[in-house]
């Protein structure tokens, strides 16, 4: 199939035989000779003169994504439109970047399936992830948009804890010159709030504590083994009720108000094993915000939250793939395993030998910078008669009347703050690690004051301290990639200790910039 590229004029072509994903309203096509894009191509019926103006508002608008890694694509946004090759008012889909070795949440955060496609992603990956979860919702919301379909198959997650939002052509958008709203005609009952669940399409616009539910739903599944926060056994008469009932009526079990429910999904790890900061946050998104919905946490109130449990977490003198919140005695995984899943671990320490020749090759190492690049492409400049011209006579109207001739010059998004974190090496990569110390350097690392960040860039070889309030390089040291493995801050948060790749230690002393 050949298209036409509004952006360029230039026609492409799509691999029809080999459709990377299917819908009820699209496809998802590979673009030959374009590894970076893919096409998504409209159903009969659903590409309509109002879905290619909304797509129009959104390259308009498009938020800042979350700075990362090279080669990672936060946001699968529109980038250009494209029409049938005769008719440049058809048009049929759109273009958007590629993201390569990714898979659904769902194959994360429920156990079977991580063991088998990525058995050492461990409980810090998971908590990364939502953080990383987090901080995509919150770049979204800035920009004035709202997800509307927040759920585990619109969330890709990488192997190094990086999050890809998809299916933002569904997202809800205002149009922001003429206030005009594009609504989100799509949802999914098991992540939508109370006060929709009995009218799920409402005319109403949504906001983004609509949002804020379904992103409690799926930090709580990413932290609870896949577990749903209603999800709980019923005690009442009867088959028990769908999810969508239980939301409605505000029954989340491990509140004060569980109804007919009490926890016991054999799977779900105990709710107490979550640091009280995040299980007072899941109670203020699931009573408090059943009843007010602007009492649900915000994204960076989770992000926030989710970074000081990062920071706080313990390593098992047992197992080092297992990793528990500070506030435990004890290893919680060992418990569980040991008193509750049969001897079945959740984070084994050493795969099966044949799991580990049988699992899927789908993940690719990510690199990183010490001053990640915001992956935002620009929008291009355009004379009116060439947009005129992509559009359409009607399509162009529009633009003038909605007063979308922003276009014709160029974009500056508002500067974000929002900072993806990941491992510098992707979880699968520990295999071949030396047995005795398996973990895994971090991107970077914030000091118990939270005064610096160290930050290991491996395209220089450097180890770059900063200030945390301004990211200025206070001092910094060679380190070769091939010597690099693990870094932290001593308690006082003045010294860095690093370890090498043969064990040896050394200590930087941030103020006197020497070793000791």
């Amino acid at each position: 199939m050949q298209l036409r590229d509004c952006w360029s004029g230039n026609l492409v072509t799509l691999e029809t035989a080999a459709p990377l994903g299917r819908g009820g309203e699209a496809q998802v096509y590979p673009v030959v000779g374009r590894p970076e894009s893919v096409a998504k191509i409209y159903a009969p019926g659903k590409a309509t003169t109002e879905r290619a103006h909304k797509l129009v508002v959104m390259m308009a608008n498009a938020p800042e994504a979350p700075q990362s890694g090279d080669d990672h694509v936060p946001l699968a946004w529109p980038q250009s439109l494209l029409t049938r090759p005769d008719d440049a008012n058809a048009v049929v889909g759109f273009l958007m970047p590629r993201a390569h070795a990714v898979a659904q949440a769902i194959d994360y955060y429920n156990p079977q399936r991580r063991r088998e496609i990525c058995p050492l992603f461990d409980y810090r990956y998971l908590l990364r992830t939502a953080r990383n979860l987090a901080a995509a919702t919150r770049t979204v919301h800035a920009r004035g948009y709202v997800i509307g379909d927040l759920k585990h198959s619109n969330v890709l997650v990488s192997q190094t804890a990086l999050v890809t939002l998809v299916d933002t052509d569904s997202f809800q958008v205002r149009d922001p010159r003429s206030g005009r709203v594009y609504p989100c005609q799509v949802g999914t009952p098991d992540y939508t709030p109370p006060e929709r669940q009995h009218d799920v399409h409402a005319s109403v616009p949504l906001t983004p504590e609509h949002d804020l539910f379904a992103l409690g739903v799926l930090i709580f599944q990413l932290l609870m083994e896949g577990t749903h926060p209603f999800a709980g056994v019923y005690t009442g008469d009867g088959d028990p009720p769908p999810f969508e009932e239980r939301i409605a009526a505000g029954h989340f079990p491990y509140g004060a108000n569980p109804g007919p429910y009490r926890p016991g999904k054999r799977t779900a790890p105990p709710f107490e094993n979550l640091p009280p900061t995040l299980q007072a946050l899941f109670r203020q998104c699931f009573e408090a915000g059943h009843a007010d919905p602007t009492a649900r946490p915000d994204a960076q109130t989770w992000q926030a939250a989710l970074d000081e449990t990062c920071r706080a977490l313990h390593a098992c003198p047992t197992n080092p793939h297992h990793f528990y919140s500070s506030h435990l005695g004890l290893c919680a995984w060992c418990e569980r395993r040991d008193t509750q899943l049969r001897g079945l671990d959740p984070f084994p320490p050493t795969p099966p030998a044949a799991q580990q020749a049988s699992r899927p090759e789908v993940f690719a190492p990510i690199p990183f910078h010490s001053t990640p690049p915001v992956l935002q492409t620009p929008m291009k400049t355009l004379p009116m008669h060439e947009f005129k011209q992509m559009l359409g006579w009607v399509g162009a109207l529009f633009v003038v009347v909605s007063g979308l001739c922003v276009v014709t010059g160029q974009l500056h998004p508002e500067p974000s703050s929002i900072v993806y974190e990941q491992h510098t090496q992707p979880a699968d990569a520990a295999l071949s690690q030396s047995a005795e110390n398996p973990s895994l350097p971090l991107a970077s690392v914030n000091s118990p004051t939270g005064y610096y960040t160290a930050v290991y860039n491996t395209l220089q070889g450097k180890v770059l301290i900063e200030r945390s309030s301004n990211s200025q390089v206070v001092s910094e040291f060679d380190l070769p990639l091939h010597e690099f493995r693990s870094m932290q801050f001593s308690s006082d948060g003045d010294t860095l200790l690093v370890t090498h790749q043969d064990g040896t230690r050394v200590r930087w002393n941030i103020t006197q910039k020497k070793f000791q």
